[in-house]
């Protein structure tokens, strides 16, 4: 089991914002330590596209080959992250919930408050299947529907919207 890391929340935003513009039937993100490894199954063209629980932007989208591997450190999320800051500003805009972005995100935010060590999450147009490691070592298994996502994101939300500061 890696160390526990109190912020998955914010490192799988920014791991789903690199991935928002390729399309996928499915994909899995895994954690071991500090090291977050993707494996992306494509999309076939277009079609796909609908059945999906979470929106695409309109952009061309990168669609990547059968199995493609993309691995990111701790480190690298977080440059990627502080960049995207940087982009952004200090706009307070409300996230859209059916970004994949923010779909991430609140897994992230179910991990982080499950102090999850390493994980790993399954994800087709069905839902999301969680793997982790709790704190005592013992491995855990979730899994969340669409509808469901929606509903933990919008606790999440009111969550940080209360939050002082």
């Amino acid at each position: 089991m890696g160390p526990i890391n109190p912020d998955h929340a914010r490192l799988l935003r920014t791991l789903g914002q690199q991935l928002e513009r390729r399309e996928f039937r499915s994909i899995t993100v895994e954690k071991a330590g500090d090291r977050f490894s993707v494996t992306l199954d494509p999309a076939p063209k277009r079609r796909q596209r609908d059945a999906l629980p979470f929106r695409l932007p309109q952009r061309r989208p990168r669609t990547p080959t059968a199995g493609a591997l993309l691995e990111f450190s701790t480190g690298e999320l977080e440059l990627l992250d502080a960049a995207g800051y940087s982009r952004r500003g200090t706009k307070n805009l409300m996230p859209d919930a059916y970004d994949f972005s923010q779909r991430l995100r609140v897994i992230g935010d179910f991990l982080d408050r499950r102090r999850a060590g390493d994980f790993r999450i399954s994800w087709t147009a069905a839902g999301a299947e969680i793997t982790y490691a709790t704190p005592a070592g013992a491995r855990l298994k979730e899994t969340f529907q669409s509808d469901t996502l929606y509903d933990l994101w919008i606790h999440m939300y009111l969550r940080r919207r209360r939050r002082p500061g």
